[in-house]
């Protein structure tokens, strides 16, 4: 596992946002749906 996911997760929780989270942490939205599936 990656430190970056959860800070993936923590970015989804503050936005309540899949698309906000993503364009705060740099990515793309499907690499970080990609990422949460990946902590599932």
């Amino acid at each position: 596992m990656n430190i970056d996911w959860f800070k993936d997760l923590q970015a989804i929780e503050q936005t309540g946002s899949f698309s906000k989270a993503s364009g705060l942490r740099n990515i793309s939205q499907p690499a970080l749906t990609k990422r949460i599936k990946a902590l599932e």
